[in-house]
Order: structure tokens, then sequence, then C-alpha cells
């Protein structure tokens, strides 16, 4: 299950952050902020450099503790969300895929 999710451009220009409705926050607001203004540029840069030699990065999950973090490319923005552990793993593709096919 998507806890929470967010959108900013590759420069970290936030465009939207939410978490579930009923969902019981891990992290703070400001936290989630600097993952969109901060970390999501810098993870992108570094998976972006093979990019001439294996093409560029479609997808990126960084696990913790409690959650998955799931990184997708969504045309000219990366949409981030974090995702209940207990999901199976290769399931994650599988959302990605369908988070790419959003309006």
């Amino acid at each position: 299950m998507i806890r929470w999710a967010g959108m900013a451009t590759r420069k970290g220009e936030v465009l939207f952050a939410q978490m579930r409705p009923g969902i019981k926050t891990i992290t703070d607001q400001e936290e989630d902020k600097l993952l969109l203004e901060l970390r999501l540029p810098l993870l992108l840069e570094m998976g972006e450099r093979p990019s001439q030699w294996s093409g560029p990065p479609e997808f990126a999950v960084v696990g913790y503790g409690k959650f998955f973090e799931l990184y997708v490319s969504h045309g000219d923005n990366i949409v981030v969300a974090t995702v209940d552990k207990s999901i199976q793993f290769q399931l994650l593709s599988e959302i990605a895929n369908k988070i790419k096919t959003l309006q």
C-alpha cells in the first residue's frame, strides 16, 4: 500500500506532497520536503550518470526498516512514493509502471 506520495521537478521544486488519508506518518513534513527538494535531485544525478551506456533510469527503490521509497520518472518530473514494507518487493516495478501511466 502506498503511504505517501510527492512530485517534484528534476531541480527539486515541489509540486505536491500528500500522506494517504488515515495513515499515520512516520517522518515529519519537513523531512518529506527535504526529500523532494534536496535528496531527489542528488539521487537523480547519480542515477543518470551511467545512462549513456545503460539508458535512462526508469525507477529506483530505497529500502528502509519501516518502508520502501520508490522514485519514478514521470515526464519532466519525478514521483516519489513511500510503500509499506509488507508489500512483495517484485510488486514495486508494477507500481512504478502504473505511476508512469498516470495523467
